[in-house]
């Protein structure tokens, strides 16, 4: 981990908390979909690396636990300073209801387990 991965970290979350905490879903769905047409390739091995970098670094400033939007949006904006644009796929299962999100590229779960996603229908991607 580079001075520069928890520089660009750092700003992630300030990024994703000053929206979550200024603007509505709407607004940061729509912007968040601005973003994914500047971006569209996908290095999945480097999409990886970028991703324990931030499973590493998170603990520092914060816990996702029961935080998936919270921690998918500032994962995806970490991720796009790396020039990576995973989808963000939100999702939701009845009995008992449950909303969720995560980070996909086709079949590849970024931030979550696959046998965990696998239980909600899609309700949106960005």
């Amino acid at each position: 981990i580079t001075s520069r991965d928890v520089m660009r970290f750092t700003a992630s979350c300030i990024s994703a908390r000053t929206q979550a905490r200024l603007l509505t879903l709407e607004k940061l769905v729509s912007r968040s979909r601005e973003r994914v047409d500047s971006h569209r390739s996908f290095d999945e091995a480097r999409a990886r690396e970028c991703v324990q970098i931030f499973r590493r670094l998170r603990p520092l400033l914060y816990t996702g636990h029961d935080a998936c939007l919270l921690d998918s949006f500032t994962l995806r904006l970490f991720l796009a300073r790396y020039g990576l644009a995973p989808r963000w796929v939100f999702g939701v299962r009845t009995g008992p209801f449950c909303a969720h999100c995560w980070l996909q590229q086709d079949t590849v779960v970024v931030n979550d387990a696959p046998e965990h996603v696998r239980c909600f229908t899609p309700i949106m991607v960005v």
